[in-house]
């Protein structure tokens, strides 16, 4: 039967606007308590002025608010602030990229940064996060800030948007792959069913390399839909399939291979599924998901080898194929093809 597209997407907006609604009243207190500290700052008062957007929060808007309750930011000629100043207000913050935490607020930069340059959205990759990343003494950076909205909640929140790939490819010679993360994603038009026939409900495969020494780690998790549960002891799951290797740079070969399924609770896996491995780092509710491990590889074996467990363990999966060939096998190609082109 044909889902009802129509009426899919009223429930979802009515969705959301019980999520709204829910929000607000969750911090009708920190509404109240920003509200006060305007008033004591010389800002009119706030009532109608707040709102609850789903990738940020509590949000306080009005035009001109952040200069209101800031009147002392320095703000140059073309309207933008110094990286050098943003950086010191950094220090005790631990905000995610573009947003600038403290006691009674949190500013962010310009939403001409996000996605389709609306406020609804998150920041476009990668340019907010590469720019929270500059450190060299010698650019003199500065950058335009969001200076009609900003966000009440000061706790961290974070939430993240990825494109259908971003990140360093694959390389055989291990020792070219970048330290860093790649997140990978099924195409963004397809329908539920689609993407559960074509990927197996796959949402997106995280991976990561990093360095110690002569040895490089490679992990990787992969999420399926929200829909995909097991019960274990009476308990609601998402399943995670996890890979964990070691490859050692002066031997050129692998020296350690494991592979588990983590379990993560309802709660977790909403914070940490848009998120990448970073996460941890940013924010400070880490997540420790309970895990069973399936097998592992101790030794000395080849890249071949290390590619094809890969592959066989994240079984069905076109996008652990797409981030070592950097493309689909040829029959998803073939049908993602005929379905944008209404043939099935």
């Amino acid at each position: 039967m044909e889902i009802d597209e129509k009426e899919m997407m009223e429930k979802y907006y009515q969705q959301l606007q019980k999520e709204k609604e829910f929000e607000l009243d969750r911090h009708k207190q920190r509404i109240k308590e920003f509200s006060l500290y305007c008033e004591k700052h010389n800002v009119p008062a706030l009532k109608d002025d707040f709102d609850y957007i789903q990738r940020i929060g509590i949000v306080a808007h009005r035009k001109n608010i952040l200069k209101e309750i800031y009147p002392d930011l320095p703000i140059d000629k073309d309207g933008l602030v110094s990286w050098n100043f943003i950086k010191e207000k950094l220090q005790s913050s631990n905000q995610m990229s573009g947003y600038i935490g403290g006691n009674d607020f949190v500013a962010m930069v310009h939403p001409y940064f996000r996605r389709g340059m609306s406020l609804l959205n998150n920041w476009a990759p990668l340019f907010v996060e590469l720019f929270w990343q500059v450190k060299d003494e010698n650019i003199d950076a500065y950058i335009a800030l969001d200076y009609d909205n900003v966000r009440v909640n000061t706790e961290p929140f974070f939430y993240m948007e990825a494109d259908t790939w971003f990140g360093a490819p694959f390389d055989k010679s291990i020792e070219n792959i970048p330290d860093g993360i790649s997140k990978l994603r099924p195409p963004l038009d397809l329908k539920r069913t689609h993407n559960n026939f074509i990927f197996k409900d796959a949402y997106s495969l995280d991976v990561k390399w990093s360095s110690k020494g002569s040895i490089r780690t490679f992990q990787a998790l992969e999420f399926k839909h929200e829909d995909v549960t097991i019960e274990l002891d009476g308990i609601t799951y998402h399943p995670v399939r996890y890979i964990h290797a070691e490859y050692d740079l002066n031997k050129k070969a692998f020296r350690h291979f494991d592979g588990a399924v983590q379990h993560f609770l309802p709660n977790e896996y909403r914070q940490r599924i848009d998120m990448d491995f970073n996460f941890d780092n940013k924010s400070s509710n880490s997540l420790k998901a309970k895990y069973i491990k399936l097998f592992k590889f101790n030794g000395e074996f080849s890249i071949d080898f290390w590619v094809e467990f890969c592959s066989h363990f994240y079984t069905g999966n076109p996008l652990i194929f797409e981030y070592f060939t950097g493309n689909y096998p040829d029959h998803v190609i073939e049908t993602l093809s005929r379905i944008r082109q209404k043939v099935i």
